[in-house]
């Protein structure tokens, strides 16, 4: 039977354990944020127009997409992306998330979105200081512990979402940048859909450090199951074993304005 000192002892312990990991998560957050610039730099940035090309696929089915994105200060964003002679637009106004893209009768089709697909328009939103915004929307980051990631040590975060779904976010241990993020997120069916991204290119932008390269790769449900409707797979059935498909992206920023004028229209779903 332990003795009354031992089990104090354990506690004892327990408890300075945790308070260690709590201080180690605050520690590495606040040095984060100095190297992204500073609380007064990042809070004085209150619009972005960003432009640049996304690149997805692969081989002969590489595609590369100019893109927009508006962002207004806390959560309004819009994105457009050039898809041939067309524009597929996506957006949030603070409180609905759409989507407009044209439609083979030569129309254009806008709907409501929810879910996952409303969780990713509002994500990229936040391109300032991702993590300090998702801490300020309600996420509990822990801290678990060191790695190494292609050779140098990186600091490993989790971040628990109050509505459920988790990442895990990784930082330099040097330049305290994130460099890599794992998210789980589920689609209206159910369905989880695993998100790795990679950051890198920093550059100060209103003197806060942005990335201006991301590459993020995808399990996508809904398209493997489109796949298997069009019987993309009729000889062997699903090659993917009922496994989802998966989609890589190259984000590459070229020019970023800030703190231009916006207004709040501008993210509403449009009429027209």
């Amino acid at each position: 039977m332990l003795s009354i000192k031992r089990i104090g002892y354990a506690s004892l312990i327990t408890l300075c354990a945790g308070s260690l990991f709590a201080q180690t998560v605050d520690e590495i957050m606040s040095r984060h944020t100095k190297a992204l610039g500073g609380i007064d730099k990042i809070s004085a940035v209150k619009t972005l127009k960003v432009s640049g090309t996304v690149q997805r696929g692969g081989g002969r089915r590489t595609a590369n997409l100019d893109f927009t994105r508006y962002i207004k200060m806390p959560n309004k964003v819009r994105n457009e992306v050039e898809v041939r002679r067309f524009v597929i637009m996506q957006g949030f106004d603070g409180t609905q998330g759409w989507s407009s893209r044209p439609d083979r009768d030569g129309g254009v089709r806008r709907h409501v979105i929810k879910g996952a697909a409303l969780q990713a328009v509002v994500q990229s939103a936040h391109l300032v200081a991702p993590l300090l915004k998702m801490q300020e929307n309600g996420m509990v980051f822990t801290f678990e512990g060191e790695e190494k990631l292609d050779g140098a040590n990186v600091y490993k975060l989790k971040g628990m979402r109050k509505n459920g779904g988790w990442i895990f976010a990784f930082l330099d241990s040097e330049s305290l940048m994130e460099v890599k993020r794992e998210m789980v997120r589920t689609n209206a069916d159910g369905k989880e859909i695993k998100t790795k991204a990679l950051f890198g290119d920093y550059k100060p932008v209103g003197g806060v450090m942005i990335a201006h390269k991301i590459t993020g790769t995808n399990n996508n449900p809904m398209g493997q199951r489109m796949r298997n409707r069009r019987g993309g797979n009729r000889r062997g059935g699903n090659r993917q074993g009922g496994r989802s498909a998966s989609q890589t992206g190259v984000t590459t920023i070229e020019k970023i304005e800030i703190n231009t004028e916006m207004d709040d229209a501008l993210f509403a779903m449009p009429k027209d």
